[in-house]
């Protein structure tokens, strides 16, 4: 401390340490992607932009839904794209992170309808977790027809555990009651009673 200072009693800040080159690369880096994150964040709560993201970019979105299954999320991307041009509106960010069904609420609020949180957990009988079941049910039958998720869920399990009921009321094949005995009393019985985490835990992986 110079002798000046010292007599006025004032401080003297010792000076700022020079930061390194891979340091200032560093910061460069994260301010970069701090404002990357925020354009995005900006453009991804507009329902009706017109922004359309890359598809690595949009299958990145459906992974920030809680989907890790590969051809889940090629299945949903798909749908979503077919969706959106039969509703005749863009494929933009928000139809990605928050799906069809609440894209075309907002359309008919005229205000962000965003998806509501979907819980990242195992479903009885499932290999898929509720988000990425939750996303196959709003991309590819939610917008057209009225059916809950829950029903959706149902009908999953019919179409595993009931191949008469598969056939009948899904296939809409004209089977009969010769064919309700056949598959009841020499079929396989699948009946899954535990989560798929608890049988196959690699499959959550």
């Amino acid at each position: 401390m110079s002798k000046e200072l010292n007599d006025t009693g004032v401080l003297e800040q010792p000076a700022k340490k020079e930061r390194t080159p891979e340091e200032k690369e560093r910061v460069r880096k994260a301010v970069a992607e701090h404002r990357k994150r925020k354009r995005e964040s900006d453009t991804n709560a507009r329902y009706d932009g017109q922004n359309e993201p890359t598809k690595p970019e949009a299958k990145r979105l459906l992974g920030l839904r809680g989907l890790k299954n590969a051809h889940v999320v090629d299945t949903v991307y798909d749908c979503l794209v077919r969706a959106a041009s039969e509703n005749t509106i863009s494929p933009n960010y928000f139809l990605f992170a928050n799906g069809i069904v609440q894209t075309l609420r907002s359309y008919e609020a005229k205000k962000a309808q965003p998806l509501p949180e979907v819980v990242g957990e195992q479903v009885t009988g499932e290999l898929l977790n509720r988000p990425e079941l939750y996303a196959l049910y709003d991309a590819s039958i939610a917008w057209r027809e009225d059916l809950g998720f829950e029903e959706f869920l149902t009908i999953r399990h019919i179409c595993k555990t009931d191949c008469f009921l598969l056939g009948r009321d899904v296939l809409n094949k004209d089977f009969a009651e010769c064919h309700r005995v056949w598959s009841h009393e020499f079929f396989p019985a699948f009946q899954p009673r535990h989560a798929s985490a608890e049988l196959y835990p690699e499959a959550s992986n």
